[in-house]
């Protein structure tokens, strides 16, 4: 693992004050870049290689700005805000830390310009607003503990600059806590070399699987998937796969919109589709845990043929998926979503409903009374659904009783006047 590279800006950093700071870091791992000002700190930063390497800053409270200048009472006042300037001009974060003696009969008026918000970002459990050189309560072990801890909290920060726009939305309401942290890990062996030797295919495998649990939760809680793609708060991903692409439930007859409608475009679909297959043996895994057996097949599966590159690749696009999810929801809210859905009925049940309704559509018309009407196109008919004999247009205008009525068969007329009635009685005529 690459060793951990800490800035410190201190003029007496070969004292005997300073010897268990030296000491305690070497012993952990941490090399100390000293500095004896402000000046020579900065000019370090300013080269990418020094800057990069850089995973902590440790100021004294009471240093020199430059190698002209003597010790100065504002020397934290000036050189914190240039710090956070840095972070926000070279997008990467520097955590600060302040190790002192707390001597100075000006302490209080110095320290107080360490009191910053953004130092909550590394240092907010620390109740102090320093450490202390001669370590009287293990000021120095906290302060090297929080700095190997910061050196992680530093690459997050790299991987959530990197993919801003992507963390921005998964760290929204629109997803679930967490959503973030899972992206985060996938991606650091991949940005970061020295973290590559922590890949597990396995383990990267059902971060990704975990990370479409997350998206498919954010479209469940939008209305974008049914009830029926959660099981006691657990998400059936294979259903919801379904539902999202336009397919029918497997296991209700439910899917999205009418037949051909998709939530996704279907290159997106497909790339879920392959992460919840990763092999033809993967296929009756539906939910996000893996059972042994899965584990096998997904070892089995990378062994013979897959890389991290292949899985940091879905990753990737599963980035384009949130950001494309993020313009949906903001266009769609979730009663529209919730409107799509569409109850499947099958060729036979639908054939029954259609007889049911013929059925009840002739008997609201046999034996009763209509007036004849011919409309624009010379149609003969009753009411707006039974078409009679163009014969019978001479008795336009006139009250008939109709005694017989049968589904129409004739095309096209048929999708207008689904009944036709050959027979009818008016009154004491009876017409054949």
């Amino acid at each position: 693992m690459e060793q951990i590279k800490v800035l410190w800006i201190e003029d007496q950093s070969n004292s005997d004050i300073c010897k268990p700071f030296r000491t305690q870091a070497s012993l952990k791992g941490i090399k100390l870049i000293a500095k004896d000002d402000w000046l020579g700190g900065r000019e370090f930063l300013e080269n990418q290689a020094n800057r990069e390497s850089i995973s902590a800053i440790v100021l004294d409270c009471y240093c020199k700005l430059d190698s002209k200048s003597g010790e100065d009472d504002t020397f934290l006042a000036n050189v914190i805000p240039e710090i956070e300037a840095m972070t926000d001009k070279y997008r990467k974060l520097f955590p600060w830390y302040v190790l002192s003696a707390g001597s100075r009969d000006s302490f209080e008026n110095i320290i107080k310009f360490s009191l910053t918000r953004k130092r909550e970002k590394w240092d907010g459990d620390w109740k102090k607003v320093y450490y202390s050189k001669f370590d009287e309560d293990e000021d120095i072990k906290n302060l090297i503990d929080h700095i190997i801890q910061v050196s992680a909290l530093d690459k997050d920060y790299q991987i959530r600059e990197k993919y801003s726009r992507v963390i921005k939305l998964l760290d929204s309401e629109l997803f679930e806590k967490g959503s973030a942290a899972i992206l985060t890990k996938i991606l650091k062996p991949l940005h970061f070399s020295e973290d590559s030797h922590t890949f597990d295919a396995l383990l990267h495998y059902n971060q990704i699987r975990q990370f479409v649990e997350k998206i498919f939760r954010a479209c469940y809680s939008q209305g974008l998937l049914p009830d029926e793609c959660m099981k006691d708060g657990e998400v059936n991903l294979w259903e919801s796969y379904n539902y999202l692409s336009g397919k029918q439930l497997k296991y209700t007859p439910i899917r999205f919109g009418e037949e051909g409608e998709t939530v996704l475009p279907n290159h997106y679909s497909r790339t879920i589709s392959q992460i919840l297959f990763i092999s033809n043996e993967m296929s009756h895994s539906e939910y996000v845990e893996l059972t042994d057996e899965d584990k096998d097949n997904v070892r089995k599966y990378l062994e013979e043929t897959g890389t991290s590159y292949y899985l940091y690749g879905y990753a990737l696009q599963l980035c384009d998926i949130v950001v494309w999810l993020g313009k949906y929801f903001s266009e769609n809210d979730f009663k529209t979503n919730r409107a799509k859905m569409k109850r499947v009925v099958s060729k036979e049940d639908a054939a029954k409903e259609d007889k049911r309704t013929l059925e009840e559509l002739i008997a609201s018309y046999k034996g009763k009374t209509f007036q004849i009407e011919v409309d624009k196109d010379g149609n003969v008919h009753c009411g707006e659904k039974c078409m009679l004999l163009p014969s019978h247009a001479k008795y336009k205008g006139m009250a008939a009783i109709l005694t017989e009525v049968r589904v129409n068969t004739i095309d096209p007329i048929k999708h207008q006047y689904p009944l036709f009635c050959p027979k009818f009685e008016r009154k004491d005529l009876k017409v054949k």
